[in-house]
């Protein structure tokens, strides 16, 4: 289990480094005014492409690695991935265009939640107060 969380972290390290360094370009369409700005300098807002390029690693390098005293469950991650995809893909097209409405965006979202309740059986079948 540790070498799948070494190579998810290098890989999500190598593409923060490159997007970080060669994808700034979209940065620069940030102006001070905007609320999403408040780095200094050009930094580019799509580092959760960093992070799924390590989760995609993990997944690829789960299938190398002997399961016999780890937890990892396939099935579980590729359905947790299922369930994040709509989030990351209409985050992603919002910081790569600026031009997703705040309607779309909480409609993925609440797609995603549908889904973690449908695919990961994830409720709250009761809160404890009187």
């Amino acid at each position: 289990m540790v070498a799948i969380a070494l190579v998810a972290f290098v890989a999500s390290w190598l593409v923060g480094i490159y997007l970080v360094r060669y994808a700034t370009s979209h940065a620069k369409a940030y102006d001070d005014g905007k609320v999403q700005r408040f780095h200094a300098g050009t930094v580019p807002r799509i580092g959760g492409v960093a992070l799924g390029a390590g989760c995609v690693a993990a997944a690829a390098a789960s299938a190398f690695v002997p399961h016999t005293h780890t937890f990892f469950d396939a099935e579980l991650f590729f359905k947790t991935m299922a369930v994040v995809l709509p989030v990351f893909l209409i985050g992603l097209a919002e910081d790569l265009t600026q031009k997703v409405s705040v309607r779309h965006r909480l409609v993925l979202s609440l797609l995603s939640a549908g889904l973690a309740v449908w695919l990961l059986d994830l409720t709250v079948p009761r809160l404890g107060l009187p």
